[in-house]
C-alpha cells in the first residue's frame, strides 16, 4: 500500500505542481555563465578568436589572459594584432603554457 502511494505521489506531483505555473522564455543574449559570472566584453572575445586563430597550440586560459591585455590596453594593439608571441613574452607567459 505504502509503494502504491509511493508512485502515485511521484507520477502525479509534478502535474499538481506546475498545475497553475507556466514557462517563461528567458532571453539568454544579455546572460552567460552562472549567475551572469563569467560573460566577457565584445573586444574581449574578438581578441580570444583571434587568439585562438593566432596561436592555436595554446592554452584557453592562456588566450584568455592575452585576450584581457589586448582590451585593456590599446598601446600594445598593434602587436596583438601582427605578434601575439611578444604580447605573452610581455606578460610573462609563452605560447606553450
Amino acid at each position: 500500500m505504502k509503494r502504491t502511494l509511493f508512485i502515485l505521489a511521484i507520477i502525479l506531483a509534478p502535474s499538481s505542481v506546475l498545475g497553475g505555473a507556466s514557462v517563461v522564455p528567458v532571453s539568454t543574449a544579455d546572460h552567460c555563465g552562472a549567475g551572469n559570472r563569467g560573460c566577457a566584453p565584445e573586444l574581449v572575445r574578438d581578441f580570444m578568436h583571434l587568439g585562438y586563430t593566432l596561436l592555436p597550440e595554446t592554452s584557453s586560459a592562456t588566450i584568455s589572459q592575452y585576450a584581457y591585455a589586448c582590451a585593456e590596453r590599446p598601446d600594445w594593439r598593434g602587436d596583438c594584432l601582427t605578434d601575439p608571441a611578444a604580447v605573452l613574452a610581455r606578460l610573462g607567459l609563452t605560447p606553450e603554457d
